[in-house]
Parts: C-alpha cells; sequence; structure tokens
C-alpha cells in the first residue's frame, strides 16, 4: 500500500508542494527493514532535524487540510472554490460570515490585514488570470 502511495504522489503533477511525497518517504523509512530485510539500505537520507521539522510541518497541515474541509462543507464550494450558481448568494454569504469570523480571532492587525485581502473565499475578477 505504501508503494502505492509513493508511486502516485511521486508521479502526480507538481503543485508546487513536496510535502506528502516526503512524509511517505519518511514513513516508507520506518518499515524499510521488515520488507526489504535487515541489511538492505534505505535510499533515501534525511537528517534528524529534517525529520521532525517535516513531522511538525505534517501535522500543522493536517489540521489545515481538516478545517478547509470543514469551510468546504459548511458553505458548499468545489474545486477551486466555485460554487453553484443556484446557490451563489446564500455561499457568497455563509462565506462572509465565516471570515468575519476568522478575522475576529486574529489578534495581530497585520496578519488580520492580510488574510482579509487574500481570503481564498473572495469573489475575484477573473479577467485578471485569463
Amino acid at each position: 500500500m505504501i508503494i502505492r502511495r509513493i508511486f502516485n504522489q511521486a508521479g502526480a503533477p507538481w503543485e508546487g508542494e513536496t510535502q506528502v511525497l516526503k512524509a511517505t518517504l519518511i514513513e516508507a523509512r520506518k518499515i524499510w527493514g521488515k520488507h526489504m530485510g535487515e541489511g538492505v539500505p534505505y535510499p533515501v537520507g534525511f537528517e534528524p532535524e529534517d525529520l521532525w521539522r517535516t513531522k511538525e510541518l505534517s501535522a500543522k497541515l493536517q489540521v489545515a487540510d481538516e478545517n478547509f474541509e470543514g469551510c468546504r462543507g459548511m458553505i458548499g464550494f468545489e474545486t477551486e472554490t466555485w460554487v453553484y450558481n443556484e446557490h451563489y448568494e446564500m455561499d457568497m454569504a455563509l462565506a462572509e460570515l465565516l471570515k468575519l469570523r476568522v478575522l475576529k480571532e486574529i489578534p495581530e492587525e497585520e496578519v488580520r490585514a492580510k488574510t482579509d485581502v487574500n481570503w481564498f473565499l473572495n469573489d475575484m475578477d477573473e479577467k485578471d488570470y485569463i
């Protein structure tokens, strides 16, 4: 199973983030001897500090992913944050309520301002991207 995950992650289109692949390679390292034999060295090396940082980042990313999926479930947006036309007004109102709630919880003014400007559910003008 883990070999299939490594194969899928290594062969997937690269979107600028290799954390999941790296975490899977570290996970595979733990069971390498059991499956390949005790004398066979693991072909990928990691520094001890890198192992710790990767584990820490993986935990943070998991929380962020769970929060994102929770937002997705509440508001009902699809890939690239698109919403169905029939639900647009309601979904945008829910997104605005969520944004206000999140902004209220951010104590630092600079972080709050950056979050407000770059809110992932803000409506955007696609002309800038076409």
